[in-house]
């Protein structure tokens, strides 16, 4: 048997194989395997797959890989799932770890094995080059080759296969939402964090020891061949610590930075919908900057800051042991101390200027938007009135804290003159000169830890006031997706007629405002079985498109039941639901990224996509009369579009997001207004589009 066949996980213990990334033995016994259950296609194996990763806070993300890339793409793979290309049955490896040449497996019997990338490469592949094999060996029988090497068979099934993308398998890493101590853990921050202070402060004790060395003879006038070689590889040890801790600071900036970006991105997609709504522009440009000032004054300042204590403790301790006097250790704490309160100091400006400026910022970017409007309603002249006020009380916090900052930076310096003070006064007392060069080389250590202070502190205030803002994104991250069970949403996922069951069942929905303060839609009953074409209008004002988001999953409702297959929101969980339910909202609130056609079209479905998923893109653009933009674009579905894009018009836009809403394969596609932009026979034309694909469908108009 081979090491892979005795690696290989059956897909009855693929949940086993999920849960065997988790670290903590306890977490994964308290949650349990993930059921599995059999898959009819990938697309069912892949949502399972998901959803049991997310359900023990782990993340599963499907990669693929050119032909000619599968070798370098498993060796970065790092962990995750390989599925086997085995035609009898489905069998899966589980990765831990990855180097250049092999990869580490986890077997069924929880016993590592090593195994070689390109033994790897061959299992994954065998299936696509099984289907060429035959084609190759007619082309060498038809050129009379006697014997085909191994090199010659690789390069013409690179040359065949050149352009096929492989589906290798699942990246498992641990999930942006939930508990952010796992994840630090994960990430090997404390580890990362503690080799960085290590060698730093190795480098600084070989430094010290260097002055120690040659220092009292240097006093005396006199120097020592030896005690001059030993204090050169003391520092040329410094200077190997000091080019390592920079490697480490870089390697421990880099993984705190991508746990950072990924809460904050995570937090900011899990706001709450109407809450999002509320705040403006301006505000979501402000945090931002925040996001920005947080990741950039949390990595530098806190590693400055640890460094700088570090540096000030050790000076500390020299000092005392040196013996030469209390007054420079004394000195030392009071000036530590001064850094304390001129930081706090420093701290309190800062925050009233960050408050300053980003309700400048808001205003701003909320005046420009509204800018008409802004000029019809005020008096011409003051136009520029309020916001040279604003512009004024923010120039005056600046000067502040311009002031708070230039203080703060004449601690070190401060430091260098008294306890010069005090070296020339323990030079004119006679102090041995062994005191006098290690307690020097303890003023200058103390120099870079205050300078350090100087330097981070500031930046962590920054980054606490940052945090202030951001906190409702973070909050956000930290809790845990509903994601349902696994087994039911790869099971409904794709099949919405397992059970005779309506598609959505709604029983007395209530729906209220996000204030709380007055009902929206009251004693809502609705059913909609698949084939059901729905028209729901209305006056405007009248809970159309709340009713529509409520049957998409965006927003809960107050009170009632509603049902998708007969499952509730908590049982299939808001990703399968999602998935069940397409919504093309309002065009106001759709909108086109920066990207090719092709992403904003199949962005609900799935990328990169199939040549199946390219073709029924471009089909369903020309039943929707896309066909003249799709043949003046150069690129095709791959041109890219949006703001910095192809401009598209209004009604070739609303289009777009309804062919987006279609490809997404949902069992319901709900319509929120999103005709209106168009003229009567493209509005004919989209129409009958939907009617024909959309298993059942639900158009909001207005009346």
């Amino acid at each position: 048997m081979t090491l892979l066949a005795e690696s290989s996980w059956p897909v009855a213990r693929l949940g086993e194989a999920i849960i065997s990334f988790r670290r903590d033995a306890r977490v994964a016994v308290a949650i349990g395997f993930p059921a599995v259950s059999g898959f009819a296609g990938p697309e069912q194996l892949d949502t399972w797959m998901q959803g049991a990763a997310q359900r023990i806070a782990l993340e599963a993300v499907a990669f693929e890989a050119l032909y000619p890339d599968l070798m370098p793409t498993l060796a970065a793979m790092g962990a995750g799932i390989v599925a086997l290309a085995d035609d009898s049955q489905q069998r899966f490896l589980v990765c831990i770890e990855s180097d250049s040449r092999h990869l580490r497996l986890l077997g069924p019997d929880h016993i590592v094995r090593s195994v070689a990338i390109e033994e790897m490469r061959a299992a994954v592949a065998s299936a696509s080059e099984a289907s060429v094999t035959a084609e190759i060996g007619a082309f060498a029988k038809q050129n009379n080759w006697l014997e085909m090497t191994d090199p010659m068979r690789g390069a013409l099934l690179t040359a065949r296969l050149r352009h096929l993308r492989i589906n290798v398998g699942w990246l498992i890493r641990p999930a942006a939402r939930g508990s952010l101590r796992e994840q630090v853990r994960e990430a090997k921050l404390p580890a990362a964090l503690a080799r960085f202070l290590f060698v730093h402060l190795a480098g600084h004790l070989a430094w010290i020891a260097a002055w120690f060395t040659v220092g009292a003879d240097a006093l005396q006038g006199r120097l020592d061949s030896g005690r001059v070689m030993g204090a050169g590889l003391l520092l040329t040890v410094f200077a190997a610590c000091l080019v390592t801790a920079d490697r480490l600071h870089s390697l421990f900036a880099l993984r705190l930075g991508t746990l950072l970006r990924r809460r904050l991105l995570e937090g900011a997609m899990a706001l709450d919908l109407q809450s999002a709504r509320g705040a403006g522009v301006g505000e979501f440009l402000g945090r931002i900057y925040e996001s920005h000032a947080l990741e950039s004054l949390s990595v530098a300042g806190g590693l400055a800051a640890i460094t700088g204590a570090i540096e000030c403790t050790a000076a500390l301790v020299i000092f005392i042991w040196a013996g030469a006097t209390w007054s420079l250790p004394a000195l030392l704490v009071l000036f530590i101390a001064s850094c304390a309160l001129l930081v706090r100091n420093y701290w309190r400006v800062k925050r009233e200027w960050t408050t300053t400026r980003r309700e400048l910022t808001r205003r701003l970017i909320e005046s420009m938007v509204g800018h008409r409007t802004h000029l019809v309603q005020s008096n011409e002249a003051r136009w520029q009135s309020e916001e040279d006020r604003r512009l004024a009380g923010y120039l005056t916090e600046s000067r502040r804290l311009d002031g708070r900052m230039w203080v703060l930076s004449l601690v070190p310096r401060g430091w260098l003159l008294a306890s010069a003070a005090i070296f020339g006064w323990l030079f004119a007392i006679g102090v041995s000169t062994s005191q006098l060069a290690v307690s020097i080389a303890s003023l200058l250590l103390a120099f870079e830890g205050l300078r350090h202070l100087v330097q981070g502190l500031p930046q962590i205030a920054g980054a606490s006031i940052a945090l202030e803002t951001l906190e409702p994104m973070l909050d956000a991250a930290a809790q845990s997706p509903n994601e349902g069970n696994p087994s039911v949403s790869a099971a409904r996922a794709t099949d919405g007629a397992l059970f005779d069951v309506p598609l959505v069942e709604a029983q007395d929905l209530v729906i209220r405002a996000a204030s709380g303060d007055r009902t929206l839609l009251e004693s809502v009953n609705l059913t909609i079985r698949k084939g059901d074409r729905i028209l729901l209008g209305g006056a405007s004002g009248g809970g159309k498109s709340t009713l529509a988001s409520v049957l998409a999953g965006l927003r809960h409702p107050d009170r009632g039941v509603l049902l998708l297959g007969g499952l509730d929101l908590a049982t299939l969980g808001e990703s399968a639901w999602r998935q069940r339910v397409s919504l093309a909202a309002q065009f106001h609130e759709n909108h086109l990224v920066s990207a090719t056609l092709a992403f904003n079209l199949l962005m609900g479905r799935q990328w990169p996509p199939t040549a199946l998923d390219y073709n029924e893109a471009d089909t369903i653009c020309r039943e929707l009369g896309l066909g003249e933009v799709l043949a003046r674009m150069p690129g095709g579905l791959d041109q890219m579009v949006g703001e910095s894009g192809w401009q598209l018009s209004h009604g070739e836009k609303s289009r777009i997001y309804l062919a987006r809403a279609l490809l997404q394969r949902a069992d319901l596609v709900i319509l929120d207004e999103s005709l209106a932009a168009l003229d009567p026979q493209s509005f004919e034309v989209a129409l009958k589009c939907a009617l024909n694909r959309a298993p059942a469908l639900v158009v909001v108009a207005h009346r």
